[in-house]
């Protein structure tokens, strides 16, 4: 055990635990930029844009810590529809997107991003999930996400999953570039399914940024 807190639990010590936590902990070996993609990458695994769709207070701030001492910034929502709108002004590169969440679950939201949006091809969804029963990874990667990491979220877990992100989405930016081509998910949504990009007058409550 490298720390306790005592219940109920106070959000600036927790906090502060975290980071003494944290702080401890042997940094994650990480893989030369140079060597994944050479002098021209413009996914590197240190310039990923990233959205956090996660309701949970603590889940955000424990996410954020280990983000920042991965070198990443991040942007949160607290849910499926607020990553949509969020979406729909930004264009991050990868998604860490919870399952279980109110308003639009993760599932729900991923399907609509696959479905509606014109850049859904270039964008990685992660499910971030405490889900750990068979067939929850398989039911999350068929709603469209693109890999899975389970919580409670670890360091090396988490690096990994954006490396392989960073060089999947340099994979696909090559290959639309080289060959131009119309993306399965550039189809125009049905009238029964607005699209998340024209939010129609919804408001999106300020982004939180660390």
């Amino acid at each position: 055990m490298q720390a306790w807190i005592k219940s109920p639990i106070n959000p600036d010590e927790l906090e502060n635990t975290l980071v003494d936590v944290l702080g401890q902990m042997e940094p994650p070996t990480l893989v030369s930029t140079e060597a994944i993609s050479g002098p021209l990458f413009p996914y590197s695994s240190s310039n990923l844009t990233i959205l956090l769709a996660e309701d949970n207070l603590i889940n955000q701030q424990v996410a954020r810590l280990l983000l920042k001492k991965l070198g990443y910034p991040v942007d949160v929502v607290n849910n499926g529809q607020e990553a949509l709108l969020a979406l729909a002004r930004t264009d991050y590169d990868v998604v860490l997107m919870d399952v279980e969440m109110p308003e639009m679950d993760g599932l729900t939201a991923t399907e609509h991003i696959r479905r509606s949006h014109a850049r859904s091809e270039r964008r990685w969804i992660i499910a971030v999930t405490a889900y750990s029963m068979e067939g929850d990874r398989e039911r999350c990667l068929a709603s469209g996400m693109n890999d899975y990491v389970s919580k409670p979220i670890r360091l090396e877990a988490l690096q990994q999953a954006l490396q392989v992100a960073a060089t999947a989405l340099q994979s696909t930016s090559q290959r639309i570039t080289t060959v131009p081509c119309v993306s399965a998910f550039e189809a125009k949504p049905s009238p029964s399914s607005p699209c998340p990009e024209d939010p129609a007058g919804t408001t999106l409550p300020p982004l939180t940024k660390t």
